[in-house]
């Protein structure tokens, strides 16, 4: 691990990803919680979670194959424009 965080590049993106999952996990358990808060229904927080979760294991199997032919450093970038 030492050796691959010896290089900037790297280091960069391993901070920059480190980021952006604390900010997903705080969006994700704000949302939870407004979703709490307003219903006071845990179904609706499940509901929540299932819609956030959904997508990715129903779209996942198809989009694997097809991103791994194209270029990794496009799919990276486009999957970030796609989550913003």
């Amino acid at each position: 691990m030492r050796s691959v965080l010896a290089r900037p590049g790297y280091r960069r993106l391993f901070a920059a990803r480190t980021v952006s999952q604390v900010g997903d996990i705080a969006q994700f358990t704000t949302i939870a919680l407004l979703i709490y808060e307003l219903t006071g229904s845990g179904i609706g927080v499940s509901g929540v979670a299932l819609a956030e979760i959904a997508p990715v294991l129903l779209l996942a199997p198809l989009a694997g194959p097809l991103v791994d032919r194209l270029p990794r450093v496009q799919v990276m970038l486009a999957a970030d424009m796609v989550r913003l």
